[in-house]
Formats: structure tokens, C-alpha cells, sequence
């Protein structure tokens, strides 16, 4: 649902190949050097509006809260596992 709700969001994705900073250096910036995939974010001139800021906000709030549940979950059934015989075997000792 977070993801769907970004249908008419005041901010668009470029391609790293076209950031103007890469262009006119012709070097990437170290973040983009680490994570080249990753497309990067631009928005207007004038900026977000304040109604555009609070709703990336609540929607951060939201993910991360998601998040930190999903953590808790992996972290609670990982406890609880087993570790096999047979994977204790092949550490070294």
C-alpha cells in the first residue's frame, strides 16, 4: 500500500548516468561509486510542499514501523529454531 501511494508524488527518479554532478565531473560521488543501481531522486526547484513533506514523513514512520515488526518476528523465530547436527559438525573447532 505505501508503495501504490506514490502514483502522483511531487518528486521523480533519474538514472545515475544523467546526474548533472557526474557529467560535469565525470566521477561519481562516493554514494553513487557504492550503490551505482540505485536511481536517484530529484524534486522541483521550489522544492516539496509542506503537504508533500508530511506525508513522506508519515510514510517513513509507517515503513519503518513495519520494519522494526518484521525484525522482531525473524529475530523471535530464529530464537526459537534448531540449529542442526549436521551444521555444527562442519564448523571448525
Amino acid at each position: 500500500d505505501i508503495l501504490d501511494s506514490f502514483s502522483n508524488a511531487e518528486f521523480w527518479y533519474v538514472d545515475q548516468a544523467s546526474v548533472p554532478s557526474y557529467h560535469e565531473t565525470g566521477q561519481m560521488t562516493p554514494r553513487q561509486e557504492e550503490k551505482w543501481w540505485l536511481p536517484t531522486p530529484r524534486v522541483p526547484p521550489r522544492g516539496l510542499s509542506e503537504k508533500s513533506r508530511k506525508q513522506l514523513q508519515h510514510k517513513r514512520d509507517c515503513a519503518n514501523q513495519i520494519l522494526k515488526a518484521a525484525m522482531t518476528t525473524n529475530s523471535s523465530i530464529l530464537s526459537d529454531m534448531e540449529v542442526p547436527e549436521s551444521y555444527l559438525e562442519t564448523l571448525p573447532k
